[in-house]
Formats: C-alpha cells, structure tokens, sequence
C-alpha cells in the first residue's frame, strides 16, 4: 500500500507565489492604466475644437460660465483678482453681477461642433510687445479646451509679432497650471503674484 506524502510548500515558497501575484496584478495594472492614458489622449486629439468672437447671443453662456467659475474658487471674495472691474469713486465690484454687463470685446468662444464649450478674453497690450489671456473658461465637457486655446493664442501672438503671451492663474487650479506648463509657459518671478494666483508667461519663438 503506496503512502501518498503532502508537499508542504516553505515559507520562501509562499513569499514567491505572494510575490509572483503582487507581480503580475501589478503589471496588468499599468499596462491597463497606460493604454486608458493613451486611448484618453486619442479621444481628446479626435475632438475637434473651432472658435470665434463672441456676441450678443454668447451672453448668457459667457455670464454662467464665469459664475460658475468664480464660485469654484471664491475668487469674487478677492478684492484684486482679474475678474473685478472699478467702479466709480475707486470701489471695487464683482464683474457680470448682470448678464448685460458681461462684455464681448476681446472675448472668444470655443466650440465643439455647433456647442459652445469654453471661451476666453485675449487683450493686446499697450506697446506691441505682448497680449494677455484675462481669463479662460470651459464647461469641462470635454477635455483639452484649455490647450487648444493655448495654441490658438500662440498663433495670434505669431501672426501679430508679440514677443510675450501673459496670464494669471489660480494656484489652486491644478489642471490649468498643468496645461500651461505643458504648453511652454513659465512662472513669472518679476511679476507681483497675489495669495491666490501667480503669473506666468511664455515667450514667443519666431519661425
């Protein structure tokens, strides 16, 4: 009559086959993470975006967008941020209280076929030299609006010569200090920065 003995794996053995697992999850994991990164970076790249000036009937869209925006970050409780305008005797007012304050001078909407997903003010500085992203926005709809803007920008800043592209940028908005570093842009360390935002700049490269 044959005895049939039990193996009993030792403790190296079951530290080789825990390692082997943790091993094998680990890299089905990045594999799955890296192809999602890059199937993510496909999709945005098929989206195609277009602009054009805003106007009278970009309002409504322009005023919630920044609402929506400044709420994200409490900027209407900073008395110096970009979003406030002067009003008279030096007083300081939170801009588009009113849809009819909501200016469209300067200002571009970014669209997705015929839906508005973003827009952005673009102001050509006194002297020649620079232009200033005021603000930029997105519905956060789809992704990549912030760096198809920056492109734009480049283009606009080449066609008319500028040396400099400037803005500011809440250092609590990762993503967009994400995008314009991405984009080439730098902190700007001559630039008085608030508590809230920091500048940065990009300088322009002909040819």
């Amino acid at each position: 009559m044959s005895t049939i003995h039990k193996i009993r794996p030792s403790i190296f053995g079951w530290a080789a086959f825990i390692f082997a697992e943790l091993l094998i999850i680990f890299l089905v994991g990045h594999i799955g993470v890296t192809f999602l990164r890059v199937l993510s970076e496909k999709l945005i790249t098929m989206i195609e975006f277009a602009k054009r000036q805003a106007s009278e009937k970009d309002r409504l869209f322009i005023f919630q967008l920044l609402r929506s925006k400044l709420s994200s970050y409490g900027l209407h409780e900073t008395p110096i941020d970009r979003f406030q305008v002067t009003g008279s005797g030096g007083s300081k007012k939170l801009r588009y209280r009113k849809i009819e304050e909501v200016e469209i001078e300067s200002v571009y909407v970014v669209l997705n076929e015929s839906e508005l997903v973003g827009a952005y003010k673009l102001d050509d500085l006194s002297g020649g030299i620079s232009c200033r992203i005021s603000w930029l926005a997105s519905t956060e709809i789809f992704r990549g609006v912030g760096c198809y803007v920056v492109n734009k920008v480049k283009e606009h800043a080449e066609e008319r010569g500028f040396s400099t592209i400037i803005l500011s940028v809440n250092k609590h908005n990762n993503r967009a200090i994400k995008c314009y570093k991405n984009g080439g842009f730098i902190k700007n360390t001559e630039a008085e920065n608030t508590s809230e935002e920091f500048k940065m700049k990009f300088t322009v490269t002909s040819g």
